[in-house]
């Protein structure tokens, strides 16, 4: 039993590194060198200005030379062999043999080394003198005094004290310390979970706690360790709830990405990774384009547009990619191209046009694969379930900016509802590879339309945004260490964090910065002449015809009712009328949904109000809901019957559904 459990502790010992990373990595040494140097002359200095601290010594000599007896008894007692089975599940616990077997083998080493130390003493004090066993009681003193510090008193860290704060060599049990006491400073118990690691950009410092690290918590660490705002993120270990891992980072790599690769003219191709930029420990950024849909947010001078033009950049570099674009706005992220776009839609009807032949192409395309799906005689079919891009089928990509603007379009007064058609286009056109890929400012409830759109987009990225944006799109998640908010978009000629990005991707499914590469208008000019001079990929013959053929899709059209008319429909069904008074709808739509419509909640009298405030109260309630759906072209109506009341009916509802109500503006 005894040589099995120290096979096994030789076994696990096998697996790690022989030497630690101080040793293993040069740059680490140099930098732990410096470090520990420094602190050390530092600490020399302190105590010659400062010759009466030398009493501090006295009780900490005596606490580790209680501490190391103890440890010593307990080691002889083989407390140990008796607890292992405690301290590592599904270890057989030691029998009676075993352990008095290792109190006596302990004894017998502790009882020599007393005897050899002895002799040795006995022998410097007669051949040397008085100095040997004078300077064994100094470094026995020493050691004691390191082990004998007091753990738990409260110290201020020596990077608070410090205006340089972090900086690389630090010993990692040192900043393990510093992040244990910085939490402790605002009342969060916690302790090392593991070693902290260090990588090129900083450390991951993993703590065991029961509290809740707050956003609050996080920023008042980051000024106790003296680090840069919004440098520290919280990552929830999966496997348990109690470990998280504080992600510190001191040095940004992202700083200077520059410019993307030399991309000759169809020298790409949509099913290769595509390299966008750098992630935070400096590997090229690598997202997978084929068959997907992707959504990008970003506010003013976040470098969306930047992002656009790399995803751009490689698009068209690609031979077996046709890209087209729409931005209601007339803006430069399609004109700084030229001729690579093949079409860019600049107004609402050249905007539903372009839909409705991605979508009709898409049908022809799904159509095709249906039918070389079928079983044929003499073999398996050719191909599989997905429209493989080729130079003879190249993959179709609308990229749209602006994507709220497109939502809120309208023709001839009435709502385009461009929407829809961006809804069934991601409902089927990503098997056959005919994908859309949005940019949008806002990620707000009504900025892009439909909730339908987020979810079928299978990449998702956030530039510097507001935390709305992070909570709409991502829910629960920046708690989880998701900060896109965090960043700083451009101001004036400071880039700030413009172009970084948080990604929810293949691949990137942990929050870690990344940045797109950045292009110049001059550089995208001679790399999209070089490109129109070489030849655009061109449209196979069968999409061709599908794309001109002006097959009728209405049928094929996802309809997204709004959810407040979804919601007043159910309020008409439960009450089995075809009218309802505005009180009664603002009740009903309160009672079934209070978060979504907290802002006419918040209007209504309170329980113990009097009957003119109540009637006062709930003219502005109705009031708010009427200018809700004043967007959607819908206004009170007389009902009859007993008092005549204002409301709204069913059929007119449902026209507004429909889109053949005339819109009315909305009233402040």
């Amino acid at each position: 039993m005894y040589p099995e459990r120290w096979r096994q502790r030789l076994t696990e010992s096998a697996a790690e590194p022989v030497a630690p990373l101080v040793f293993r990595d040069p740059r680490q040494a140099l930098a732990s060198t410096r470090y520990v140097t420094s602190e050390a002359a530092r600490m020399c200095i302190r105590r010659a200005l400062h010759p009466w601290e030398l009493a501090r010594i006295l009780p900490p000599i005596g606490r580790g030379a209680w501490r190391g007896i103890s440890r010593w008894w307990r080691w002889v007692a083989a407390h140990d062999i008796r607890d292992d089975h405690i301290r590592r599940p599904g270890l057989k616990p030691a029998g009676r043999d075993e352990i008095s077997d290792n109190r006596q083998f302990r004894a017998a080493i502790s009882g020599g080394v007393l005897f050899v130390a002895s002799i040795g003493e006995l022998v410097g004090y007669l051949v040397v003198g008085a100095e040997v066993p004078l300077l064994s009681v100094l470094a026995a003193s020493a050691i004691a005094g390191t082990a004998g510090r007091d753990r738990t008193a409260e110290r201020t860290p020596a990077l608070a004290t410090s205006g340089a704060g972090l900086r690389p060599g630090i010993p990692t049990g040192v900043l393990a310390r510093h992040v244990v006491r910085g939490l402790e400073a605002s009342r969060v118990t916690a302790e090392p979970a593991a070693p902290p690691v260090q990588h090129r950009w900083g450390w991951t410092v993993p703590v065991l706690t029961e509290d809740e690290l707050t956003d609050k918590t996080l920023r008042a660490l980051e000024r106790r360790l003296r680090a840069r705002r919004g440098s520290i993120t919280p990552i929830p270990d999966p496997d348990n709830a109690a470990v998280t891992a504080l992600r510190i980072v001191h040095t940004d790599l992202l700083g200077q990405v520059g410019g993307p690769p030399p991309r000759p003219p169809l020298s790409g191709s949509i099913t290769e990774p595509a390299d966008l930029g750098r992630v935070m420990d400096g590997d090229p950024l690598i997202l997978e384009l084929l068959r997907v849909h992707a959504l990008f947010v970003g506010g003013t001078g976040s470098g969306k547009s930047s992002a656009l033009w790399t995803l751009l950049d490689w698009l068209t570099s690609c031979r077996d990619v046709i890209v087209y674009g729409i931005d209601l706005t007339g803006g430069p992220v399609f004109r700084a191209w030229g001729g690579c776009i093949r079409q860019v839609a600049t107004d609402a009807d050249a905007a539903r046009d372009l839909l409705e032949r991605f979508i009709r192409l898409s049908k022809a395309r799904a159509d095709r694969l249906g039918e070389r799906a079928e079983p044929r005689p003499g073999g398996p079919p050719p191909g599989d379930e997905n429209w493989d891009p080729a130079v003879d089928g190249p993959a179709y990509v609308l990229v749209i900016d602006e994507y709220p603007v497109l939502a809120d379009a309208r023709i001839d007064g009435k709502p385009a509802r461009l929407a829809d058609l961006v809804t069934t286009l991601e409902r089927i056109g990503r098997k056959t590879a005919t994908q859309a890929m949005l940019a949008a400012q806002r990620a707000g409830k009504g900025d892009l339309g439909n909730t339908t759109v987020k979810a079928m987009t299978e990449v998702q990225g956030l530039l510097p945004c507001a935390a709305g944006d992070v909570d709409m799109l991502w829910p629960g998640r920046r708690s989880e260490g998701w900060r896109p908010d965090l960043l700083k978009g451009a101001s004036g000629r400071r880039a700030n964090d413009a172009g970084k990005v948080y990604l929810n991707a293949a691949g990137h499914d942990e929050p870690r910065t990344s940045r797109f590469y950045r292009l110049t208008v001059a550089e995208i000019h001679r790399r999209a002449i070089k490109r129109m001079e070489a030849g655009l990929p061109e449209p196979d013959e069968y999409s061709a015809r599908a794309w001109d053929s002006g097959e009728d899709i209405t049928d094929l059209i996802e309809r997204d009712v709004p959810k407040l008319l979804s919601d007043l429909l159910g309020a008409l069904d439960v009450h089995q009328v075809d009218g309802l008074p505005s009180a009664a709808a603002v009740a009903h739509l309160v009672e079934v949904d209070p978060d979504d419509y907290a802002d006419i909640a918040d209007l209504l009298p309170a329980a113990d109000a009097g009957p003119d405030e109540t009637r006062a109260a709930m003219q502005r309630a109705q009031m708010a809901l009427a200018r809700r759906l004043a967007v959607h072209g819908l206004s009170t109506a007389q009902l009859g019957g007993p008092g005549n009341p204002r409301g709204y009916r069913r059929a007119d509802i449902q026209a507004s559904i429909d889109g053949t109500w005339d819109p009315l503006p909305a009233r402040s």
